[in-house]
């Protein structure tokens, strides 16, 4: 950094850059394009780390010092008249506000488009339609990964092909299910059918007993057509032996991803009415119960379970008897106090 004189103030005449000299009362021209002052003001304010807009006196504070002066003062700022627009103050202004437009994040206000400037928490409406909307998702989204993008990604890649910063949810105003039919709910809905067919978002689950399919991204259920026997015979092709039983998710998850799923979420199951005896489901998990027995025994997981049980059982009574040792012996220092006479408080 220049060192600065005391006696030197940087200000402004007709909108160019001058030193004032408070001694000898006389201002010097400052030979310095805006783009370079710019570059300055940015090496020193570090603009990208921060939230709001700063005060044009600090802006002007920090190329001050840069420039061999103490500080800013608009007092010995001078204009004939209207400062001229291409005056280097008003250029460098205009830079500095422009550079403020990069804080434009993208949101939604009841679930239409809305741009957020985080420097002057404003919020303005961007028009764009749905079809539009698409179209440069589709255009710019990564098909790179293996699975579909989550709706902020989906929202982050619009915002920053229209040259914003991101999509922030916290900026989001309202209730989106008040809207049904609201731009946000619109694209993500058409959107969402377009990746379901490109990635596999199906989880095994249960309807009312029965085999379905649930699409995560067009949350579509579909009855899958599988029988009691079929799913066995993948169960058992596939299970993998261990010391410990597997519980009854584990097989369903062995299950769900041989019939081309990723997983089976219990979350997803729906009871409309109380499923039949006879359904997909229970026989399913009669028929996994009997198989599992039959790889692991009853009696061998008893006689685990016995030995669990006495081992928890000692380790209470341990616990009580310590317990129990620890009352006696405070009783007994209580005691022997109050019959040495010693007061107890």
């Amino acid at each position: 950094m220049q060192k600065y004189s005391n006696n030197l103030v940087l200000c402004f005449v007709n909108g160019e850059p001058h030193l004032f000299n408070k001694l000898l009362k006389e201002y010097n021209k400052l030979s310095i394009l805006p783009d370079e002052a710019f570059e300055i003001i940015k090496k020193d304010i570090n603009f990208e780390n921060l939230s709001s807009m700063p005060s044009m006196t600090k802006v002007w504070n920090s190329l001050a010092i840069s420039l061999g002066a103490s500080h800013y003062s608009y007092t010995f700022n001078k204009n004939d008249g209207e400062i001229p627009y291409d005056s280097f103050e008003e250029i460098l202004i205009k830079k500095i506000e422009g550079f403020g437009k990069t804080k434009l994040f993208l949101c939604f206000v009841n679930g239409d488009p809305f741009l957020y400037n985080t420097w002057i928490k404003k919020y303005t409406k961007y028009e764009i339609s749905v079809e539009e909307a698409i179209d440069i998702i589709k255009e710019h989204v990564s098909l790179i990964k293996t699975q579909a993008p989550s709706e902020t990604e989906i929202f982050n890649v619009l915002s920053v092909a229209l040259g914003k910063s991101g999509y922030n949810r916290n900026y989001n105003k309202g209730k989106n299910s008040l809207y049904p039919n609201s731009f946000k709910n619109n694209v993500y809905k058409e959107i969402s059918l377009y990746f379901s067919e490109l990635y596999n978002n199906n989880v095994l689950c249960f309807v009312d007993g029965e085999a379905y399919t649930f699409n995560k991204f067009s949350k579509v259920y579909t009855k899958y057509n599988i029988s009691v026997n079929e799913a066995m015979e993948i169960i058992k092709n596939n299970i993998s032996l261990s010391n410990v039983r597997p519980g009854i998710n584990d097989i369903m998850q062995i299950l769900a991803k041989n019939i081309g799923c990723i997983g089976y979420r219990w979350q997803f199951n729906k009871k409309n009415s109380i499923p039949r005896k006879d359904s997909f489901e229970n026989i399913l998990l009669k028929n996994i119960t009997k198989f599992l027995d039959e790889l692991y025994p009853p009696e061998e997981r008893d006689e685990l379970l016995k030995k669990k049980h006495e081992y928890d059982n000692n380790l209470r009574r341990e616990r009580s008897l310590s317990a129990s040792y620890a009352a006696k012996r405070a009783e007994r220092e209580i005691f022997m106090k109050k019959k040495s006479g010693r007061r107890l408080y």
